[in-house]
């Protein structure tokens, strides 16, 4: 299963325009991440917070599990999209359910910028309303 993913990001690659899609796209993520980080606080003052303990007992396990997943969303989401277009251009099949996709991917990465950040974002999108149609409500 693994040797398949990784054959098929290779062939994906093997496309120069795959490799700029990627970097373009994982630029404007972390930019998007760091603009909605900036809106709450700064790097320095994150810093300062993890150093004083003030994100409680694991601080610093918090604070490298925040900035780990951020990395790793931010390439992930670089190569998912990059998938997508190569999809996209290749396909002979509908665009619309490529398309889905990859509004899937851009609102998946906008959900895990943060907690805070996370339900706003998706409450304007419109995820609760269709959370409601379930048996609890979005409870």
């Amino acid at each position: 299963m693994n040797n398949k993913i990784i054959n098929g990001i290779k062939t994906v690659f093997q496309d120069s325009l795959s490799y700029k899609v990627a970097v373009v796209s994982s630029m404007a993520i972390a930019y998007l991440f760091y603009w909605l980080l900036y809106k709450v606080t700064t790097i320095p003052t994150m810093f300062q917070m993890t150093k004083d303990g003030e994100f409680g007992k694991y601080s610093f396990t918090y604070f490298s599990t925040y900035w780990i997943t951020t990395l790793a969303t931010i390439i992930l989401f670089g190569i998912s999209v990059s998938m997508l277009v190569w999809l996209w251009r290749r396909s002979r099949l509908s665009k619309v359910g490529t398309s889905f996709s990859g509004l899937g991917a851009f609102t998946g990465a906008l959900g895990a910028a943060c907690p805070v950040c996370g339900g706003f974002l998706l409450s304007l999108l419109g995820v609760s309303a269709g959370v409601s149609i379930f048996p609890l409500q979005g409870l």
